[in-house]
């Protein structure tokens, strides 16, 4: 199972909230009869508009970003995340080098997706 959000304010995007709401739930996912989800690889894929150099201590960001990455707790084989920063371009402020090297990080990122 994989899901690719963008990183909201140090928190899940509204849709992937409301999947951590409902799906992972007791029954279903964890507690008694809850195996559904037990064994299933799982892939979090997070894209942000900041550079990746700001996830770090004593930067912008205060910690890596994996730091902020929910952690579920059902069972599920947890695969290394698949996170893309700098994800941004804003025609008339950036320029087209900038627009070429988002391209090139969302060819990059789709290639580690679907590896």
């Amino acid at each position: 199972m994989s899901g690719s959000l963008p990183f909201d304010c140090f928190g899940l995007p509204g849709l992937m909230k409301t999947w951590v709401d409902r799906v992972p739930v007791h029954g279903f996912a964890h507690g008694a009869g809850g195996t559904r989800l037990q064994g299933k690889p799982l892939i979090q894929s997070f894209t942000t508009g900041a550079p990746g150099a700001a996830y770090a201590s004593g930067q912008p960001m205060t910690s890596p970003l994996e730091d902020f990455l929910p952690a579920l707790l059902c069972g599920m084989d947890d695969q290394s995340p698949v996170i893309s920063t700098g994800m941004r371009h804003v025609p008339g402020v950036n320029s087209a080098e900038d627009l070429q090297a988002v391209t090139d990080r969302a060819r990059d990122r789709a290639a580690r997706l679907a590896a």
